[in-house]
């Protein structure tokens, strides 16, 4: 029965009105059947991906410090940035909520020179599904926020960073002398990160205190 009713379906299709094309996708008992996955992805923010990528660091990233967009006198500002004990390790995340966002970061200066750029360990951090591993290149790893759970599903190379390239140093000093000046190293960050700082995220290369030293 069920197959000659969907022969006459498919021979009248054009002329069957809305409601009964609904009622074909509930099913004959009437109930709604979920659709099939069509490689979506959850809907998240920037911020709310750099909020994960701090925590990911200060746990599973095992960073001692980590902090968000920091921005210092260098002329990188990441999203997420933090360091380990052992090693001097400098690990990197960049958060991407959108496939437009990921193909415009292939555009940076730091992206096409890779060794100019800060972090031994370096990280996309999306939500899931954005990104295929294959399109992650140049030994980045690949993170994915689903729901609670922060999943690694490539993991990152070992940067190798040239000696005269100390920005994770000079990041790491104007974090120190900025908790020296404040005496919180919250109040360090701009003001949506809890911190006192204005303008800290349009200044670009300058660093918000001021001080180059």
């Amino acid at each position: 029965m069920k197959q000659r009713i969907y022969h006459i379906i498919n021979g009248l299709w054009s002329g069957i009105p809305l409601c009964c094309i609904r009622y074909w996708d509930m099913g004959f008992d009437g109930v709604n059947r979920p659709k099939p996955d069509r490689g979506g992805h959850d809907t998240v923010t920037h911020d709310e991906l750099v909020e994960r990528a701090v925590k990911w660091l200060k746990s599973t990233g095992r960073c001692g410090v980590a902090v968000p967009e920091l921005v210092t006198y260098c002329d990188e500002s990441p999203d997420a940035i933090g360091w380990r004990s052992e090693g001097q390790i400098c690990v990197l995340i960049e958060c991407k909520a959108s496939r437009s966002d990921f193909l415009s970061d292939k555009k940076k200066f730091f992206r096409k020179h890779p060794e100019e750029g800060v972090g031994n360990k370096r990280y996309f951090m999306t939500p899931p599904r954005l990104l295929d591993a294959a399109e992650v290149m140049g030994d980045w790893g690949l993170l994915e926020v689903h729901g609670k759970q922060v999943r690694k599903i490539l993991e990152s190379g070992d940067h190798c960073i040239g000696f005269q390239n100390r920005k994770s140093e000079r990041m790491m000093y104007s974090l120190l002398r900025r908790t020296t000046k404040r005496g919180d190293l919250t109040k360090c960050l701009a003001k949506k990160w809890g911190g006192d700082l204005d303008g800290a995220l349009s200044t670009g290369i300058s660093d918000p205190d001021g001080d180059r030293q």
